[in-house]
């Protein structure tokens, strides 16, 4: 072969390999582009802002609750909040309200609640619907738990009228059986125990797949002296809770075979 015709193929295998690649190249994932995903020094930026705002606010903020010193939390936070790196963290309001509920600061405690409850749009968390969340939410409301309660009842009533027989399972309470549960914990807060036990009562009528609320209304009926019913309570606990968490609702509960039996549906 002549080195004409060698250069002339080789010539031919680069432009055909070159080709190729054209076609080949824009097939191909490109991080940042046709993956959807930022490029990658975009998400170290991004990582590196999370990072600095977890060093200078948040880790002091649960270092000065561990410490329970009041003032340290408060500063913090409220350099946080004006901080341009501030960002909504439903468990660390939480955490927060917990403490600032303990030391008295009720007020402050409950503006962190509603935020959670009340989030700003494009923020959502599962502790919207937690039960604890409720609870301390009504606690520190001070005088206006009843209309505020009468106003998220209405609220509620209007919005989630078509789950108020919800068949749901363990989870935490929804629809108008959650506004009962809240109602009864916050006549529990004001030691009227009675009171509340009826609200238990009516939320298992309306959400009778839940776990949780039977577990609620049976220690409700625990500490009103109703010890049979307690058992029956707790034994629609178990049948109403996931498998594999059957043996320590039973186990906790000291429920027998009989007892279940009785409630088996």
């Amino acid at each position: 072969m002549s080195i004409k015709s060698i250069i002339y193929a080789s010539v031919g295998t680069v432009v055909i390999a070159v080709g190729a690649a054209a076609i080949v190249f824009p097939l191909l994932p490109h991080p940042g582009i046709e993956s959807g995903k930022p490029p990658l020094a975009i998400r170290a930026s991004q990582q590196a802002v999370i990072e600095a705002r977890k060093k200078t606010f948040i880790v002091p903020i649960y270092d000065a609750i561990r410490k329970d010193n009041l003032a340290a939390v408060q500063s913090i936070w409220k350099s946080f909040m004006a901080s341009s790196a501030f960002e909504e963290d439903p468990m660390l309001r939480l955490e927060m309200a917990r403490y600032l509920e303990k030391k008295g600061v009720t007020r402050e405690a409950h503006d962190h609640l509603d935020k959670i409850l009340n989030p700003p749009p494009g923020y959502s968390s599962t502790l919207q619907h937690s039960g604890e969340v409720m609870s301390l939410w009504l606690k520190t409301a001070g005088g206006e738990s009843k209309a505020k309660l009468n106003q998220v009842q209405m609220s509620w009533n209007q919005a989630a009228m078509p789950m108020a027989h919800s068949d749901s399972g363990s989870g935490d309470p929804t629809g108008v059986a959650k506004v009962e549960y809240m109602a009864a914990q916050e006549l529990e807060a004001q030691t009227k125990p009675k009171d509340a036990l009826a609200h238990y009562e009516r939320a298992v009528q309306l959400q009778p797949g839940s776990s949780f609320l039977w577990s609620a209304l049976g220690q409700a009926r625990t500490r009103d002296g109703n010890f049979a019913g307690a058992k029956d309570a707790m034994a629609h606990a178990y049948w109403t809770a996931p498998s594999e968490e059957r043996a320590k609702i039973k186990l906790f509960n000291r429920l027998s075979d009989a007892d279940l039996n009785r409630s088996k549906p």
